[in-house]
């Protein structure tokens, strides 16, 4: 509502001015005269004028109607709905409208471990690119298995990857983490991976 009401304000000042990665957007329903704060709730408008939309989590708090707007316009702009996590006191009415998962391709498809020399076929029942390296003897490192950590990321030299859930971690371009990763739908060419 105002100043007053803003839970961690000073350890939230403190933080902003000690790191210049932090910035500070104060949105108050009743604001003061000081001006520090824009009037009203943010939303979409807002968000995309102060943040520049790259790979991010999103944590929503505050009143229902305000977290569900916030929510369908981050999907409304491809946020998958994993990156958006609530906290909500009392009964919350988000519907969440998850991502679709990637489907399994129907056939075989040819994948190239280049390091290892192996030229092989990937199936459906292979599951994911990190369990199929590990059956055909190829050295992945690996920790989380669940696109938390990157450790298994590795170079896409041809071909597409689709992810069975959306990463975690962030992923270098032209890279792909093998562990929630799998051989792209209809690629035209083999996927040949750096291992």
């Amino acid at each position: 509502r105002d100043a007053a009401d803003r839970p961690f304000a000073a350890e939230l000042t403190r933080i902003a001015d000690a790191d210049a990665r932090v910035s500070l957007h104060w949105f108050d329903s009743r604001p003061q005269r000081d001006g520090a704060a824009r009037p009203g709730r943010i939303d979409i408008a807002e968000l995309k004028r102060i943040l520049p939309f790259d790979d991010y989590d999103f944590y929503l708090c505050g009143p229902s109607a305000f977290m569900r707007d916030l929510y369908d316009g981050l999907r409304a702009l491809n946020v998958p709905d994993e990156r958006i996590r609530f906290e909500a006191f009392g009964p919350s009415s988000i519907a969440r409208h998850a991502s679709r998962a990637a489907r399994a391709p129907a056939a075989s498809i040819p994948v190239v471990f280049r390091r290892s020399a192996r030229d092989t076929e990937w199936t459906p029942a292979d599951g994911t690119l990190l369990e199929f390296a590990e059956g055909q003897r190829v050295a992945v490192p690996s920790e989380c298995r669940a696109g938390s950590c990157g450790t298994c990321a590795t170079r896409v030299l041809s071909g597409a990857v689709e992810y069975v859930q959306a990463p975690d971690a962030p992923v270098e371009p032209g890279c792909a983490l093998l562990c929630v990763a799998r051989p792209a739908e209809g690629a035209a060419v083999p996927l040949v991976l750096d291992r």
